[in-house]
């Protein structure tokens, strides 16, 4: 592709998603998209044939760079940074209108194919998993369920906080759920590094364990998730009494 070519591509795809994030998918037309990136309605259809052919590169596109952002908040030395971190994204995702946009595009069944929004699901999922999994392989601490489940886990504790973040829930009441939901995960865990490491091999040989107590605090005091649990929770009550 020439070089002004995938230029006008980008600009046709930034300007399907500003779009989105700021209305929904929905409403989004050709007509609005070119006004947007300021184009002849006839390069839309020169790059995307259709309306539904931009949504489905735009979601592509979210389901990389959402995948970008979480991998970077997940590559942390120790579980308690990578709460902090993964947070603070959430919690931009929810002001920017990524999670506006993402919700919208994922759920326009019209506009995206089942196998698409399936795709663009398991590339955040499997994104998230596999930088989260590095960061307790680091930590000193392994699995004891399969490895995606951990992909699942996250992103529905993500995407619910996500909801309650878009309906207007203080953030400050939040931090602390967010927090202890990675005390969940850190239950899962035992202290060691053999098993649960990318690709759905958990720890046992990728079985799920039926016992084993929590390695919560194997990776030291700073890396645990209890006191950014506790620290969110104290928030939380500061909030309710303001």
């Amino acid at each position: 592709m020439a070089r002004g070519s995938e230029k006008s591509r980008e600009l046709i795809l930034e300007s399907a998603e500003s779009f989105i994030r700021e209305n929904g998918a929905g409403t989004l037309t050709v007509e609005a998209i070119a006004k947007e990136a300021g184009c002849a309605k006839g390069l839309i259809h020169y790059h995307f044939k259709t309306k539904n052919g931009v949504i489905q590169a735009a979601a592509e596109r979210l389901a990389e760079t959402r995948k970008r952002r979480w991998t970077e908040a997940f590559t942390a030395p120790t579980p308690r940074e990578a709460i902090d971190r993964s947070w603070k994204v959430l919690t931009d995702e929810s002001k920017d209108g990524t999670l506006r946009a993402w919700f919208s595009l994922v759920g326009s069944k019209l506009a995206l194919t089942e196998p698409t929004v399936k795709h663009v699901d398991d590339v955040f999922s499997a994104g998230i998993r596999d930088a989260s999994l590095e960061m307790l392989h680091n930590s000193g601490l392994a699995l004891l369920v399969p490895a995606n489940e951990v992909g699942w886990y996250l992103g529905s504790v993500i995407h619910g906080m996500g909801v309650h973040l878009l309906c207007g829930t203080d953030p400050a009441e939040l931090e602390g759920a967010y927090a202890a939901a990675w005390v969940g995960l850190l239950s899962l865990t035992r202290s060691g590094t053999a098993g649960g490491r990318a690709g759905g091999g958990g720890g046992d040989g990728g079985k799920r364990a039926s016992s084993g107590p929590a390695s919560v605090a194997a990776a030291g005091p700073a890396s645990s998730g209890e006191p950014v649990a506790r620290k969110g929770a104290a928030k939380a009550r500061r909030a309710k009494k303001r």
